[in-house]
């Protein structure tokens, strides 16, 4: 498992956003950005090289060994309970990549757990419950193909 990953101000900031980003709701605006902190904690504590969007439209990195990712990124629900479905998957495109990482966020965007799912695993458990998501339960957290990393 990586070492702790520490950026206080960057922590700071992000607190701030949070705060920002709750007042803004209320003028319907949604908070994609989550994707973009996901892939960042992605790039700065595992050393992923992020695609540009036109490079490869199914991955959204490489990892050290070149093998292609994609990554999901939740946050605590607003009655603090962290976040257990990661979606959408599209089953077709699963193809194209190696595993995925499910990154999970604490309440002001900071880093909480990053969980990879091999691609067998995923797709397995995709196309048996009939579903573009994944459910990251006490359970499946033992399953075979499914580890955390930090």
């Amino acid at each position: 498992m990586p070492k702790t990953y520490n950026n206080f101000k960057l922590k700071k900031d992000l607190t701030r956003y949070y705060n920002s980003l709750k007042n803004l709701k209320k003028y319907n605006i949604g908070n994609k950005v989550v994707c973009d902190i996901g892939e960042y904690f992605a790039k700065e504590v595992l050393g992923i090289r992020l695609h540009s969007n036109k490079s490869n439209p199914y991955a959204d990195g490489l990892d050290k060994e070149g093998k292609n990712v994609q990554i999901k990124t939740r946050y605590v629900l607003k009655d603090g309970s962290k976040a257990a479905v990661f979606r959408p998957f599209n089953k077709k495109k699963l193809r194209n990549i190696d595993y995925a990482l499910l990154i999970r966020l604490d309440k002001n965007f900071w880093l909480d757990e990053i969980w990879k799912v091999e691609r067998k695993t995923l797709k397995k458990y995709l196309e048996y419950n009939k579903s573009n998501s994944f459910a990251l339960t006490s359970g499946k957290r033992n399953m075979k193909g499914v580890s955390q990393l930090y």
